[in-house]
């Protein structure tokens, strides 16, 4: 049918060159786009993803799209269609868009700036990156088709098709993000010319995202549904009050509910409530069987993550404590679970765990959860740790998120739940990057972070300006932490500080060291497929663990573990299992050594607040890491035992130098004298 439809519409309209090497003049772009022998090309990108060509030429409805280019090394290149963009705002893009990446294509689409895949990416047959290739695009109603081929048109590499109703009619343009050697060689629209005085195709405004269909249903009007769609029922929907029942449709089926005049309502995504059976049936589950957490319990949302702290702490008050350290900005609280078997705990260095920063990694809040059910309930040795360390557990920073991923949209959750400006349609891909946050580096280049709110790594209006970052700085700023762990999604790395290009790190640098010697007490993974230590995926500006290392000397380490959030109960089990063993020789290293403990104070016994250095590591940055405001203590995991000379300036006060020999753990107590 679209194959006729093509042939009808080169009869009638022609086939349209919009981009031919070179930019068309009145076209509506965002970043500088220069012409190359080669053909059209990025030369400097604009703030933000949204770099854009829309070339005046006919507006689409149904048609076919062709494009002839060539690849760069890591491309990210999306071909629009039936797109629209404010001439002023273009990163305000609305409309439908085929992607390729270096080994996918996908369908994707925008609406007002803020852009989500309709379905899961199409791997190709071989990769595409640094390839010439041709693609075709067809567009017929609801239906978008997208196929990749060599450069001559013949061997189809990738295919990937979707409905979706949300845009009828706009322009052919291309999309690229961030990436200077992809060249576009020619555009071209075939499809039946608009009359420019008749009134617009309206598309459905409502139109759900991607392939499936996420519908409500009364109990009252289950029974009224057709026969072949109660199967489809997933489930009683946790979270109204009326308790509806919950169907997945495909789009057919959804034709049937509505033919059939049953009332439902046709929700615009599809949680991640209705992918995972185990979450569905959590309701049922006892997720304290034998005394703690089942492991492999299904994931947990914001409030029943707080329940599981509260619990811990109840049935173990003598070493654990939840405290509510910060609330989102959906009111949510964020928890975080105090473990020590000290009684001082403050005299202890203090070690932070953090997960879910990005609160759609849920598999990242479990890694935290089984780590405190392993200290409290586990081997012997294991729970011997907490007498040595002030550990302080945030399973779930982003919790706004998090409730997101599971309760509105499978591909939400990445950001928090900062509202968007007031001309800005609420959506659940709205909010800020909390791992782009922090202050330090913020907002340094827009390779690394994003200005654009639209953007899935935009980073905030200010450093620091959301209310989970500043929880955790205003805890780490009252604790000073020796070492973190924290763990991110799917990557099978750790990655030690720093991960903002130019910023050096001290010498030695025992951050990566430590994080090899992490890597010793995993287990053997199948095939050598294990973590392993990185300097850096990519370049991330206003990181956690930046700061932390930055401000307080931290031994940050970011773990991204071997999955994302599998469905599979096994592979989940897995996952945590492979995970388990860092915790534990973390805090061994922090308990046993070689490290560090000191207090500063005056010849009163007030704390001193100084910078605390010492021989054994340079500073070649700008760090200054000092002892606590609150008590004068500092605790510092050095490389190596062996002699040291540490050196203490504060102002008002004498500098200090004082002699150590370390083995294992060594405690020192400075007093500085006034200055006179």
């Amino acid at each position: 049918m679209i194959y006729l439809l093509f042939l009808l519409c080169v009869a009638l309209g022609g086939e349209a060159l919009l981009i031919d090497g070179s930019v068309p003049k009145g076209s509506t772009m965002r970043g500088t786009w220069r012409a190359l022998p080669a053909g059209l090309h990025l030369s400097e990108p604009a703030p933000g993803e949204m770099n854009v060509v829309l070339p005046e030429g006919p507006e689409l409805v149904n048609g076919v799209v062709h494009a002839h280019v060539r690849l760069g090394r890591r491309p990210h290149l999306t071909v629009l269609v039936r797109a629209t963009a404010p001439a002023d705002t273009p990163e305000r893009l609305s409309g439908m868009g085929l992607t390729l990446r270096a080994d996918s294509i996908q369908w994707e689409r925008w609406d007002r700036g803020v852009g989500a895949p309709v379905a899961a990416p199409m791997t190709a047959s071989t990769p595409l990156a640094g390839k010439e290739l041709t693609l075709e695009v067809q567009t017929e109603g609801s239906r978008f088709i997208g196929i990749v081929r060599d450069a001559a048109g013949n061997g189809e590499l990738a295919r990937a098709e979707v409905l979706d109703e949300r845009w009828a009619w706009g322009q052919v343009g291309l999309r690229l993000h961030q990436d200077a050697f992809t060249t576009i060689r020619r555009l071209s629209v075939a499809g039946l010319p608009l009359d420019p005085d008749a009134p617009r195709p309206k598309g459905n405004p409502d139109s759900p995202l991607g392939l499936d269909r996420f519908v409500l249903v009364s109990n009252a009007d289950v029974a009224r549904l057709p026969s072949g769609l109660r199967t489809k029922i997933l489930g009683t929907w946790p979270y109204d009050e009326t308790r509806r029942r919950a169907l997945l449709l495909t789009p057919e089926e959804l034709r049937t509910l509505q033919s059939s005049g049953v009332p439902h309502e046709l929700r615009p995504y599809v949680p991640f409530w209705a992918r995972d059976a185990d979450l569905r049936a959590s309701s049922k589950a006892d997720p304290w069987a034998d005394g703690r957490p089942d492991p492999a319990a299904p994931y947990r949302n914001a409030r029943q993550v707080e329940r599981v702290l509260r619990e811990w702490a109840r049935r173990h008050p003598d070493r654990a404590q939840a405290f509510a350290i910060g609330k989102t900005h959906q009111e949510r609280p964020i928890v975080a679970l105090r473990m020590s078997a000290h009684e001082q705990p403050d005299t202890r260095p203090a070690v932070l765990l953090l997960a879910a920063l990005h609160g759609g990694d849920l598999l990242t809040t479990e890694y935290a959860l089984d780590a405190i059910a392993e200290l409290l309930t586990g081997d012997p040795s294991t729970q011997g740790l907490l007498s040595h360390v002030d550990l302080w557990v945030v399973p779930l920073a982003n919790p706004d998120g998090h409730d997101a991923l599971i309760k509105i949209s499978e591909h939400a959750g990445r950001k928090n739940g900062r509202p968007p400006p007031d001309d800005v349609e609420p959506n659940p891909f709205e909010g800020v990057d909390l791992n782009r946050n922090f202050p330090l580096g913020w907002g340094r280049s827009e390779q690394s972070s994003r200005s654009f709110p639209g953007s899935p790594t935009y980073r905030g209006p200010g450093p620091s300006s959301e209310p989970e970052t500043q929880a955790i700085m205003q805890l780490a700023q009252q604790r000073h932490f020796a070492a973190a762990l924290i763990f991110n999604a799917s990557g099978k790395v750790i990655v030690p500080p720093y991960t903002l290009e130019g910023v050096p790190n001290p010498e030695p640098n025992v951050a990566r060291m430590i994080a090899e010697e992490l890597l010793v007490s995993l287990p053997d993974q199948p095939y050598g497929q294990g973590l392993r230590v990185r300097k850096l995926m990519h370049q991330v500006d206003g990181a956690a663990q930046d700061y932390l290392r930055f401000s307080f000397g931290t031994v940050a380490l970011s773990v991204q573990g071997p999955e994302h959030n599998p469905t599979d109960r096994q592979a989940r089990i897995r996952a945590i299992q492979e995970l388990r063993p860092l915790v534990p020789a973390l805090l061994r290293r922090v308990a046993e050594g070689p490290r560090l403990s000191g207090v500063v104070i005056d010849p009163e016994g007030n704390p001193i607040s100084a910078i605390v250095s010492t021989n054994q590591e340079r500073w070649v940055g700008s760090e200054s890491w000092a002892s606590r405001t609150v008590d004068g203590r500092f605790h510092r995991l050095l490389p190596h035992d062996g002699d040291l000379l540490v050196t203490t300036r504060a102002e008002g006060f004498r500098p200090s130098s004082a002699r150590a020999t370390v083995r294992g753990v060594e405690h020192l107590r400075v007093v500085m004298e006034p200055r006179r």
